[in-house]
């Protein structure tokens, strides 16, 4: 799926009441050429300046369509929907191609199940679904998993979701005393853990964090 990612980028601008002056210095550009180019694809957006340009204008990523952006919906009573997320989330990690947070269907879930095992701000939950084995015995394939969207930076040690050249990974991270990160799978026989150098940090664009998950078993 193609999206027109210079549209978008004016249509956010366009959405905040901001001029690409002032787009370029509220992403610390030196000048408008660099937003100029983004709106007119001469010029391509990386990932992480499009999650930028999306919190600041308060305006949703392309890959999630107009009318989905509210996360969570009022559905029949004692009921929510919430996203699932099309993200191809693959938590054996080898090489992905995926098109990110692209909004596939609709879950109904009881709203109470959810606010006791999720918690009260749903409005920032999605569905993801995970996929391989190096997350075993926690996270199975095909659990249903949820995330907090709003998390985009590393809180606290925990599973997250999480974009990298290759695609999106579902890991654990643990920040280690020297300011590096420890990537680990809990399926540590056969995925060993990995360190993240200081220097390769602003390649990984940490997109939410797993708040819950939901494992279907079948007879």
């Amino acid at each position: 799926m193609k999206f027109d990612i210079g549209n978008w980028v004016k249509s956010a601008r366009l959405n905040a009441d901001l001029s690409q002056e002032e787009l370029a210095l509220a992403l610390n550009l030196s000048g408008k050429a660099s937003v100029s180019a983004w709106e007119t694809n001469k010029n391509g957006v990386s990932f992480d300046v499009m999650i930028k340009i999306s919190n600041l204008c308060g305006y949703p990523l392309p890959y999630i369509e107009p009318d989905n952006t509210q996360m969570i919906r009022k559905s029949k009573n004692g009921y929510i929907r919430i996203n699932y997320l099309n993200v191809c989330s693959d938590i054996n990690v080898e090489n992905t191609e995926v098109e990110p947070l692209e909004a596939e269907q609709i879950i109904e879930i009881p709203e109470a199940w959810a606010k006791e095992n999720i918690g009260n701000n749903l409005t920032s939950i999605a569905i993801i679904k995970a996929k391989g084995d190096s997350m075993n015995p926690t996270l199975k394939n095909g659990d249903l998993l949820f995330i907090d969207t709003t998390i985009q930076f590393y809180m606290s040690d925990g599973i997250y979701v999480f974009y990298v050249d290759n695609g999106f990974s579902i890991k654990r991270l643990q920040l280690l005393f020297d300011g590096q990160y420890r990537v680990m799978n809990d399926n540590q026989s056969r995925y060993p853990s990995e360190t993240i150098t200081r220097g390769d940090l602003d390649k990984i664009h940490i997109c939410g964090k797993v708040v819950a998950y939901w494992t279907i078993n079948r007879l």
